[in-house]
């Protein structure tokens, strides 16, 4: 083979290699979106991106001066450090802007200072549902936060770390969280409960003599030693004993026993009572004729006198006749009785069959009058024997 023809082709092949290698290049390097264009393009110095993001269920947009940010769709731009953005947000029909939170709070103008990285939050909601976002002090920043709740913060200064002070083991001591102090010097820090009032104490496990509402009571020193709580009584209306301003003490609450349940004697009510009860048995013979024996019928006849001995006419009731055994009580009517006034009433059992009987009584049993006293309308038993 001609050596010069073999020297023609090793060239050509060369060639071919070089110009494969060089087109690699143009495509992997010089084309944008290439990954080794990616490597090659360094994130430019100096500069720090800013993204934005909204929240909630409403719609609007975030724009940006100087101009970068058009959120929409544009969220995120890189600016020079130092660089001082404006960001504004504007909602879209129906919906309102309820504020930032991230590298801004409040709900003006968001101002950030691109001195590093910095991310920036905008809520959105639907008109009349303001309330679906709330601001929570989260890492010592108020932070708007998506969901119902109470707002915790306004601005990042609401957010700092609460002090009080706390007596701890007889020091005054600087607690983290809010609180209310309990000292300013180690001198307050006096033990409540020692019995020994000392330091800032103005009492200790001790009691004071007071009065209200004309009874006496007592005050207890409260938990801090600071001072005395509230009186309470020791006597009192309905306890059973005449004290303070009281005309009298029943230890109830009736106000138709003459003494009302304000303590006071009412002297306007009557009362029934039954001052006397007796009995008088009569056997009758009803003779017999040629084909009957003669009969003995026996009745008995009990009297009741009921006496008004309250300060007003009672009206018309009635008085109950119990016989036991064997009879029903009956209701005897009772005529009206003026203040100290009596009448005495009668019922009749025919035909009572031998034995031993005994009788009680009750005035105004149906609870008719409106009484001072309604428990001394009893009386008995009285005893009676029916004889054979």
């Amino acid at each position: 083979m001609d050596k010069r023809v073999l020297i023609k082709d090793v060239g050509i092949f060369s060639l071919m290699l070089i110009f494969i290698a060089v087109l690699f290049i143009v495509i992997n390097v010089m084309i944008p979106g290439s990954l080794a264009y990616k490597r090659i393009i360094p994130t430019p110095i100096g500069e720090y991106l800013l993204t934005v993001s909204k929240i909630g269920n409403g719609e609007g947009t975030v724009t940006s001066n100087p101009a970068g940010i058009n959120c929409g769709s544009d969220c995120t731009h890189y600016y020079i450090n130092g660089t001082i953005v404006n960001l504004s947000a504007t909602p879209s029909e129906g919906s309102t802007f309820n504020g930032w939170s991230g590298a801004c709070s409040g709900s003006g103008i968001c101002t950030v200072l691109m001195n590093a990285h910095k991310n920036v939050t905008a809520s959105f909601n639907l008109e009349n549902q303001t309330n679906q976002t709330h601001s929570e002090c989260i890492s010592n920043t108020c932070t708007l936060v998506a969901g119902d709740g109470i707002d915790e913060c306004s601005t990042n200064t609401d957010c700092l770390i609460e002090m009080h002070s706390e007596c701890i083991n007889l020091q005054c001591v600087e607690v983290e969280g809010a609180g209310v102090d309990e000292c300013s010097v180690n001198n307050d820090c006096s033990i409540c409960g020692d019995g020994t009032i000392s330091g800032n104490e103005v009492c200790d496990s001790n009691s004071q003599n007071c009065s209200i509402g004309g009874y006496n009571g007592i005050m207890e020193c409260n938990l801090q030693c600071s001072g005395f709580g509230a009186c309470n009584a020791t006597e009192w209306c309905g306890d059973g004993f005449v004290n303070g301003f009281e005309e009298c003490d029943d230890g109830n609450a009736n106000n138709e026993d003459g003494c009302s349940s304000l303590c006071e004697i009412n002297q306007s009510l009557p009362d029934l009572d039954i001052i006397n009860m007796w009995v008088n048995v009569n056997t009758t013979t009803i003779p017999g004729n040629s084909t009957t024996n003669s009969t003995n019928i026996t009745t008995a006849y009990v009297y009741v006198t009921v006496k008004n001995i309250g300060s007003s006419t009672a009206g018309q009731s009635r008085t109950q006749v119990d016989v036991n055994p064997s009879y029903t009580p009956r209701n005897i009517l009772t005529p009206s009785l003026a203040p100290n006034a009596q009448a005495t009433i009668n019922d009749w059992y025919v035909g009572i069959a031998p034995g031993n009987y005994n009788v009680t009584a009750y005035a105004d049993i149906l609870f008719q009058v409106n009484e001072s006293n309604e428990n001394n309308n009893g009386h008995g038993p009285v005893l009676f024997n029916v004889f054979s």
